[in-house]
């Protein structure tokens, strides 16, 4: 039993450190956009 919520626990902090990294990459990208977007309009 104690492997089983082992090896789940293990594919949780998995999943959870990949979610994080793919929603940090997204929201980079936005501020890109935005930053880009904001600066063209004002130049």
């Amino acid at each position: 039993m104690q492997s089983i919520l082992y090896n789940y626990g293990k594919g949780f902090y998995n999943e959870t450190v990949f979610f994080v990294l793919l929603s940090t990459l997204i929201f980079s990208a936005l501020v890109k956009g935005i930053l880009k977007v904001y600066f063209n309009r004002k130049v």
